[in-house]
C-alpha cells in the first residue's frame, strides 16, 4: 500500500510533469484555485498531505481513480467515528429485521429506471409514508419523469427486494413537492439520497459502500449531497459527519419522525469512513456495473 506522497511520485507523476500538473488542477477544479508550486512541492515531499477531498480530485484529473482506490494505503479512522458507525448500523440486526429475512440466496444488483417505474420497488415498504404520496401525486399532477438508480439486495429474477437504497439528481423536485423552502440550499446542484430500508446490517454495509461508489463514479462534480433518514441513531450518524438538518419531512407516530439532512459532497468524501467504505467495495462496484452495461 501507497501513502498520498508515494502514489504521487510513483504513479501520478509517470502520467503528468508537475509544472503541467498544478496547470492542470487550476484550470480544472475551482478547489485548486489557491494551488501553486509551493504547495505542489510540500505533497510531493510529504510535508502536507491534500484533503482525501483533493486527493480524489486529483485523482479524477488525472485518470488515476482505480490506480488510487487499489493502491493507497488505507485512511486512519478515529474510533470516535467506528464508534458511531457501529451504533447506528447494529440497528438494522433487530429481532424484527431478522424475521425479514428470505430464506432464498441473497443476491446483489443495481437497477437503473425511473420515479413512475420505481414505484414497483418501493411501494410495499413506503406504502404507510404521507409524504411519499405527496411526491407521487406531485409528479403525476405535473408528468414528471426523471431517472433514479437503486442498488438492492434479493432476488433480481424473482424481483425480490429485501433491501434497498436509491439515489437521483433531482432534489429540487423533492423540495418543491414537499413545500421545503430551497432559499438557504442549493438543490438543482446536488445528488438525492432517499429513504432506503435494511434487512439487516450487512446489506446496509454493502449497499451503502456502492452507492457511495455510484457518487465517486458518477456525480463527484456535485456540489452537495441531500439525505433522507428515520431514527435517532440515523441523525447521530449523519451528524458525526458534519450533516445538517434541513427540515422534518414527516411527523409520524407509527413509521417514526422521516428528516432531510444536506452535506456538502467535499465534506462527506474527506471522511476517512467513507472513503474506506468506497475503497472496500470498489472492485464490487466495478463488477456490478460491468455486468448491467
Amino acid at each position: 500500500m501507497l501513502t498520498f506522497k508515494e502514489f504521487l511520485n510513483k504513479i501520478i507523476i509517470k502520467k503528468i510533469k508537475r509544472k503541467d500538473l498544478m496547470v492542470k488542477l487550476q484550470l480544472g477544479h475551482e478547489e485548486f484555485n489557491g494551488v501553486d508550486a509551493i504547495t505542489m512541492s510540500r505533497w510531493f515531499n510529504g510535508v502536507t498531505t491534500p484533503s482525501l477531498y483533493r486527493q480524489l480530485l486529483i485523482c479524477e484529473l488525472t485518470n488515476c481513480k482505480k490506480q488510487y482506490f487499489e493502491l493507497i494505503e488505507h485512511p486512519k479512522i478515529p474510533v470516535t467515528l467506528e464508534n458511531s458507525m457501529s451504533n447506528f448500523t447494529t440497528q438494522f440486526d433487530s429481532i424484527y429485521h431478522e424475521l425479514l429475512r428470505d430464506t432464498k440466496q441473497n443476491e446483489i444488483y443495481t437497477i437503473n429506471t425511473t420515479n413512475i417505474n420505481s414505484r414497483e420497488i418501493t411501494h410495499p415498504f413506503m406504502k404507510h409514508i404521507n409524504a411519499k404520496r405527496k411526491l407521487i401525486n406531485y409528479m403525476d399532477d405535473h408528468n414528471i419523469k426523471y431517472s433514479t438508480t437503486f442498488f438492492i439486495t434479493g432476488q433480481k429474477k424473482d424481483k425480490l427486494v429485501n433491501s434497498y437504497i436509491f439515489t437521483h439528481t433531482r432534489s429540487d423536485l423533492v423540495f418543491k413537492a414537499l413545500n421545503i423552502p430551497a432559499s438557504s440550499y442549493n438543490p438543482k446542484d446536488s445528488l438525492y439520497f432517499g429513504l432506503g430500508f435494511y434487512r439487516c446490517s450487512s446489506d446496509h454495509e454493502v449497499l451503502f459502500g456502492l452507492v457511495l461508489n455510484h457518487l465517486v463514479h458518477k456525480h463527484l462534480d456535485v456540489q452537495n449531497l441531500f439525505i433522507v433518514c428515520r431514527g435517532l441513531k440515523s441523525m447521530l450518524w449523519l451528524e458525526c459527519f458534519g450533516a445538517e438538518q434541513v427540515s422534518i419531512i414527516e411527523a409520524s407516530n407509527k413509521m417514526g419522525n422521516i428528516y432531510l439532512y444536506t452535506i456538502s459532497t467535499q465534506k462527506i468524501l474527506s471522511n476517512p469512513v467513507i472513503i474506506t467504505h468506497i475503497k472496500k467495495y470498489w472492485n464490487t462496484y466495478l463488477t456490478l456495473t460491468n455486468n448491467c452495461q
